[in-house]
């Protein structure tokens, strides 16, 4: 039966530290700042969705509408699909999200829209996609440029070079880096 020791989740090892410093662009110090800021509102190491969405949606400015939103950023912070996201997940996760290369960006975005985790994005997905964003935007769904079907059939034809009528992973960092007005949508949540 063996007395192994487990780690709780809100203790930072070395390792842990040495692993952040490693793979995020934060400092030593700033990682523990976040860690304990993080223990604040999470102090057993684990922030789960309802708590996670409650957070967002408070620091993102979009009038109430951003929970849908923040569904979706959960699912993608929360890479073990465990349904609750650690420190280091949310921190390696908010680190390519604010601080990341655009490809490193574009490919978390990717995973975030890639709902049945398939290594693709189809017509579905987009879809739903475009709608949270639109939503979360509170835009005039009356206005022929925030039309859903129309802004996903247009990036079909212009990002899926395969002809599949999906976007695979290339297809989509690839698209949107070489279109700025979906880029700031996506990355930025602002409107062309």
């Amino acid at each position: 039966m063996g007395n192994k020791k487990s780690t709780p989740k809100n203790y930072l090892s070395e390792k842990d530290l040495m692993f952040l410093e490693a793979n995020t662009k934060f400092n030593r110090e700033k990682i523990i700042q976040w860690h304990d800021a993080f223990l604040v509102d999470c102090p057993n190491g684990k922030l789960d969705k309802k708590l996670f969405v409650k957070l967002y949606t408070q620091l993102e400015p979009a009038e109430g509408k951003a929970d849908k939103y923040a569904e979706f950023v959960f699912k993608a912070f929360d890479v073990d699909h465990s349904g609750y996201i650690d420190f280091t997940e949310f921190l390696l996760a908010f680190n390519i999200r604010s601080k990341g290369k655009i490809e490193e960006r574009l490919s978390w975005t990717f995973n975030l829209y890639d709902l049945d985790n398939n290594g693709q994005i189809d017509k579905k997905e987009l879809k739903k996609m475009f709608e949270v964003l639109f939503t979360m935007l509170n835009v005039n769904k009356k206005d022929e440029r925030y039309n859903v079907d129309k802004r996903v059939d247009e990036v079909i034809k212009k990002y899926d070079v395969s002809g599949d009528k999906k976007l695979s992973h290339d297809e989509f960092v690839q698209g949107v880096k070489n279109d700025e007005p979906l880029q700031r949508l996506l990355l930025d949540h602002q409107l062309d």
